[in-house]
């Protein structure tokens, strides 16, 4: 999916997952979606708080 994407998607595995996520390793779910929003600002170009190199 990462290749499908264009490689601007952000990829996190879950180990241990498997078809049900949120049954097979709900902890893990909870942190990987804390920090996919935790980043989400920071992914847009001109984001508050983001500064162009």
């Amino acid at each position: 999916m990462y290749d499908q994407l264009g490689r601007v998607a952000s990829v996190i595995e879950v180990p241990g997952a498997r078809h049900h996520i949120m049954l097979d390793e709900p902890l893990a779910l909870v942190a990987a979606i804390r920090t996919l929003l935790s980043d989400w600002a920071h992914s847009l170009p001109g984001a508050p708080g983001r500064s162009e190199c």
